[in-house]
């Protein structure tokens, strides 16, 4: 999966262009965010554990995301509830 590392948003113009600028992502030398998913786990509890490698600028490292099946936020993405 890969988003603009532009399309990040804190709904604060201010931190947004900070965290987009050099100092924080450097979005205009590093366009994309990555992240390539190598294994889904079922956990006892129900939920699934997806594990992979995020890739921020130069940087990639192994990162685990907890997902809960049948759980959809749409949460700053543009999107009516």
């Amino acid at each position: 999966m890969q988003i603009a590392a532009t399309s990040t948003s804190t709904l604060m113009s201010l931190r947004d262009d900070d965290l987009r600028s050099a100092h924080y992502l450097d979005a205009e030398r590093y366009p994309t965010i990555a992240y390539w998913s190598s294994r889904l786990a079922e956990e006892p509890n129900g939920k699934w554990l997806l594990s992979g490698d995020l890739r921020i600028r130069d940087a990639t490292r192994p990162v685990d995301l907890v997902v809960v099946a049948g759980a959809l936020s749409l949460i700053h993405t543009g999107i009516p509830e």
